[in-house]
């Protein structure tokens, strides 16, 4: 089945990505007892307040070194704010939009703004425009990703895969429980319920089924660690490679972001909050490395 589906939109896929993060190993995807090895709670560094707002969405720019929180205002309306690194709020309203606010990522520059039925095209500089060709039935976008072409992908919901030129948005895949993808390079990782996909553009082309990567949690969201593996978050929890690292009071967890740092110790993850109007920030837990007696499988 997966190569009918493949074979039908080899024609609306792009090669190439813009990958903006430093070199970084490939996906991993770690054994239960390596995983055991890890202390279980990440340590927060630093929380923003939205009070009477509520913040959805966060990402950050490794090119740039910005980061940006997509924001459900008090009036309802969406806006898309700059944050420090230290979670101070740097600019506020670089773009508004009406409808539901979503996640976002970068290309060329400019940061790609999920918003309602549309893709916000926002230039730090000021500029911005709206990519032609959105459908006002395409709403509840949970991923969003370019290619270095300017192809931009937006999974709707959890069944469909679009991808949207300048000329009008095609179905690229359709199926059932997407939970969210990861743009790397030329592979495209899928998070399903219970295991991770990914494909090629090549597989497409070639109309080869995806690759199973891995098993999954269940989870929502898919966000690449600089050591490679998966932080994404499971009602209050958020894992790293299915491992709880934190638990909390809210099962309210936006799109969370990702922050690499020179030193890969320092890195840390912003999550939104979105019933507490709150955005958090928390050191990763470092992973210790499995004792001689342990046999890992």
């Amino acid at each position: 089945m997966w190569g009918l589906l493949l074979a039908a939109v080899v024609c609306f896929a792009a090669p190439g990505v813009v990958i903006t993060a430093p070199k970084i190993s490939s996906p991993k995807f770690t054994s239960g007892r390596a995983q055991a090895q890890a202390q279980l709670q990440a340590q927060q560094i630093w929380e923003l307040d939205y009070a009477g707002e509520h913040p959805v969405a966060a990402f950050f720019d490794a090119a740039s070194g910005a980061m940006y929180v997509s924001v459900k205002d008090s009036n309802g309306r969406g806006r898309l704010d700059r944050v420090s690194l230290e979670g101070k709020l740097e600019k506020r309203g670089m773009a508004t939009a009406p409808g539901v606010p979503g996640p976002m990522r970068a290309h060329d520059g400019k940061i790609y703004w999920a918003a309602g039925s549309s893709v916000q095209i926002v230039d730090p500089k000021g500029a911005r425009s709206s990519l032609p060709g959105m459908q006002p039935m395409l709403d509840a976008v949970r991923a969003i990703a370019v290619d270095g072409k300017g192809m931009v992908y937006v999974l709707q919901s959890d069944k469909m895969i679009f991808a949207i030129s300048n000329l009008d948005p095609k179905l690229f895949l359709h199926g059932e429980g997407f939970f969210g993808f990861f743009l790397l390079l030329d592979r495209l990782y899928i998070a399903k319920k219970k295991e991770i996909i990914s494909l090629t553009l090549d597989d497409i082309a070639k109309s080869r089924s995806p690759r199973v990567e891995g098993p999954f949690c269940d989870c929502r969201y898919l966000e690449r660690t600089s050591a490679g593996t998966w932080l994404t978050t499971r009602k209050n929890e958020v894992l790293v490679d299915r491992q709880p690292i934190l638990t909390l009071k809210t099962e309210s967890i936006g799109h969370p972001a990702y922050v690499f740092r020179m030193d890969p110790s320092q890195d840390f993850f912003v999550l939104p909050l979105s019933d507490q109007g709150k955005l958090r920030a928390y050191r990763m837990p470092v992973t210790a490395k499995p004792k001689k007696t342990d046999k890992v499988p």
